[in-house]
């Protein structure tokens, strides 16, 4: 199955495959990529004009646009920096002796890709 142009997936190997670009926040010019522009703009950068650039997932996460439980309300392509420390607010109810702080989790780096081939999505 083709994917949608646009379309972001965690690759568990260490290339980018035919037809995805790496998300690494590179610039590409309009003109070679003019079905990816017309979906994302320059949501993440670029002049909107000749140049956008891809979203940078290098270190980071995707999250859903809105309001989350532990997140501030994020808007489309907006970057949320990481707390500065390991730890992560947690959650009460699970256990109301435990401290409200907990240990953040690890991390297992893999390829965040974008296609850049593929079928163009159409809108429901």
């Amino acid at each position: 199955m083709d994917p949608l142009i646009g379309e972001i997936r965690l690759f568990a190997f260490n290339f980018v495959p035919e037809g995805w670009m790496a998300c690494q926040g590179q610039e590409l010019p309009v003109q070679h990529h003019e079905a990816l522009f017309a979906l994302i703009g320059d949501s993440f950068g670029g002049n909107g004009y000749s140049t956008f650039r891809l979203p940078n997932l290098q270190g980071r996460a995707p999250i859903g646009q809105g309001r989350g439980s532990s997140v501030p309300t994020t808007e489309w392509g907006q970057a949320v920096d990481p707390p500065l420390h390991g730890l992560v607010e947690g959650d009460p109810q699970d256990d109301p002796d435990s401290p409200r702080w907990r240990a953040a989790p690890g991390f297992l780096s893999m390829s965040w890709c974008i296609a850049v081939q593929g079928i163009f999505p159409t809108r429901t």
